[in-house]
């Protein structure tokens, strides 16, 4: 039986505009790379340019609401409302699905690469914020 605990946000994996899971806990980590420019004959940097921007999200303890899965799944979203926020992940991909039994749940994590990130308020009275 999957049983999810709730999280203080709603934790959403969506795709076509349906709600496919809910996810009782993430963990994200954004970086970017950096190219150092340097003078002919310098060891020490000019400037630094900015490059691409990678999002990695972790779920934990995934509850699915229609039938979907991870090693199919392209191209998804993943919406984080949380504190007066929502936070979505666009052009989802997943890298790795772990799952485990820690009894009496089934314990299933996934790890997703993101695309996009788009942040906005979210209006009062909606969301699970």
């Amino acid at each position: 039986m999957n049983q999810v605990i709730h999280s203080l946000g709603g934790i959403t994996i969506e795709a076509g505009g349906a709600v496919l899971a809910h996810a009782a806990g993430y963990e994200v980590k954004s970086g970017r790379a950096m190219t150092a420019v340097r003078p002919y004959g310098s060891t020490e940097p000019l400037i630094f340019l900015p490059g691409t921007v990678t999002h990695i999200l972790q779920l934990e303890q995934i509850k699915w609401e229609q039938p979907a899965d991870f090693y199919t799944m392209s191209n998804f979203s993943v919406k984080i409302t949380r504190n007066g926020q929502t936070v979505q992940y666009t052009g989802c991909e997943w890298t790795a699905v772990e799952e485990a039994t820690r009894r009496p749940l089934i314990w299933q994590r996934a790890t997703l690469t993101a695309r996009t990130r788009t942040e906005t308020a979210t209006e009062a009275g909606t969301g699970a914020g």
